[in-house]
């Protein structure tokens, strides 16, 4: 089994000289059996560099998933947490057939 995937990102900053509000799309085209295209759209909005809030949907392995973050930015390390709700129909994804809850932690500078 070998999974193959080519991966792009479109981003749109409304303010071009502000960082605040930014809107991205990622289609990625997956090579599984059968081949199928995994995509998703967010909006974020970013607060003094400092907090990060994400919402977005996204189409991953066949599951849509609704998704809401929050990003605390310390400069060397960035807390990460969000919740999602999902279901193989995307009209139920809204209504909580299923939950996901992610946490990460980023480092670097």
């Amino acid at each position: 089994w070998k999974l193959l995937r080519n991966c792009w990102d479109w981003v749109v900053m409304p303010a071009m000289s502000s960082k605040a509000l930014r809107l991205s799309a990622s289609p990625i085209r997956s090579f599984h059996t059968p081949v199928y295209l995994d995509f998703g759209i967010n909006a974020e909005l970013n607060l003094a560099d400092i907090f990060t809030i994400t919402a977005g949907t996204h189409l991953e392995d066949l599951v849509w998933k609704e998704r809401i973050g929050l990003a605390l930015n310390l400069r060397a390390f960035e807390l990460i947490a969000g919740i999602t709700t999902q279901s193989q129909q995307f009209l139920k994804s809204f209504q909580g057939a299923g939950f996901g809850l992610d946490v990460g932690v980023r480092m670097g500078f």
